[in-house]
């Protein structure tokens, strides 16, 4: 009996073909490649949280430090990156990446001037507003300056180590 006829015999049987190996050591890498770029961008946005509490905070507290001083924690922006598809195995190029990476960043800083009421609601009238709003957003600034950088070369050293792995594409 060859190959065609036991998978014949096991459709006939069960109803539906046998569970394919390469299909499911794909479906499997594919979980453990986006659960590494989740776990890298979820370490950069710690940091830059830890990094911007230490920087508006004397005595930061553990809260501080995961939430950081703007309205919206920086873990916020994973679902962003998410939606853009970032989290992709076969996902874009890497300087496709560093765009979608940079304007996810820019959506976020967006909802935190939004959320902080320090986005102006007519460029004439907010801009007395904006100079009492200054450390906010140069918090804001280097949130989003700090996101992208450390976010994309952790990303980068992630990508080193899944290819040398093998989970990323293909070995050539």
């Amino acid at each position: 009996m060859d190959t065609t006829e036991t998978v014949a015999t096991a459709i006939e049987l069960t109803g539906r073909a046998p569970p394919d190996r390469a299909a499911r050591r794909a479906r499997s890498r594919g979980a453990a490649v986006a659960a590494a770029l989740i776990l890298g961008d979820a370490l950069a946005a710690l940091v830059t949280g830890g990094a911007l509490a230490l920087a508006s905070a004397s005595h930061p507290g553990p809260a501080t430090l995961l939430a950081g001083p703007l309205s919206l924690p920086v873990f916020c922006v994973l679902p962003i990156f998410a939606a853009l598809g970032l989290y992709a195995v076969y996902g874009p190029s890497p300087p496709e990446r560093l765009r979608l990476r940079a304007l996810g960043v820019a959506i976020y800083a967006t909802a935190c001037l939004l959320a902080t009421g320090a986005a102006p609601a007519a460029p004439l009238l907010g801009q007395a507003s904006l100079l009492g709003q200054a450390p906010l957003l140069g918090q804001i600034a280097a949130a989003s300056l700090l996101l992208v950088l450390i976010g994309f070369y952790g990303e980068a050293a992630v990508r080193a180590v899944l290819i040398r792995r093998a989970a990323w594409g293909r070995r050539r």
